[in-house]
This record gives C-alpha cells, structure tokens and sequence, in this order.
C-alpha cells in the first residue's frame, strides 16, 4: 500500500534509558556511558556504549544499582575526535573513555559516525544506540 495523504507517525524524539550503576562510581552529566558486568560506568575503551549520561549520579558510597544513571541514547552531539578532518564524514567513531573520542577502532568502542565536520577535529557525531543500523 502506498500512502495517499500525511499521516502521524508516532515517534520518540530524544530515547532515555534508565541504567544502574556500579558501585564505588561516580558519572557525570555529558560523559559517555559504558556497561562492565551489566553495570553502568563512565565509558571505558572496549565497553559497550550505552548512551551519554543526562545527569550526574554520585554512587562513590553505594553497591551496585543503589543509583540509576539516565542515557540519551539517539543525539547528534558536537565532539572533538582525534584525527578527524573534513575528510572524515561518514567515518565511525569510537570512545576510548568518557570524554575521549577517536576514529581508531582498535580496542575502543563504537559510538556512531561523523554526520558534519564543524572545525579542526571538532565533528557532530550521529549516536544512535544500540548500534545495528548505524
């Protein structure tokens, strides 16, 4: 069937997981996330990526899952990512930690691509998590 007229299609603009988090851990807003164990973290290079942390959680005295930390887990964000030129759009990138991004897939973990070169090796990266399609 093909469509004869505009229709509502029903999405979710900003997807938002809910995560516990590792005890003894502290991840703050904007960092990238990753799970060890089943446990949110801040990102670390081979994790997988489960989104960029909405807000801050502060579980330094907590077990694990006392906190829950909240990933956006579709954004188009402004990153500074090693090695990026005008030439790397369409490129994949990857995190080596929370606040580190590269376009070296060896041992770090995936991300999203270059959607726009913005200047130096400043990049909008497409994330969309989990990561089949991207």
């Amino acid at each position: 069937m093909v469509l004869a007229a505009d229709t509502q299609l029903n999405t979710r603009m900003t997807p938002e997981s809910a995560h516990p988090v590792k005890g003894s851990t502290r991840i703050y807003r904007g960092a990238a996330v990753g799970s060890a164990s089943g446990y949110a973290r801040p990102l670390v290079a081979g994790d997988t990526c489960l989104g960029f942390a909405l807000r801050g959680v502060d579980n330094t005295a907590g077990a694990d899952a006392d906190a829950f930390v909240f990933c956006e887990s579709a954004v188009d964000a402004t990153l500074t990512v090693t090695g990026a030129s005008v030439a790397s759009v369409g490129a994949a990138v990857y995190a080596s930690a929370d606040d580190a991004f590269t376009l070296t897939a060896t041992g770090n973990s995936k991300i999203g691509h270059v959607l726009e070169h913005v200047a130096g090796t400043k990049c909008l990266v497409r994330v969309r998590l989990p990561l089949s399609g991207i």
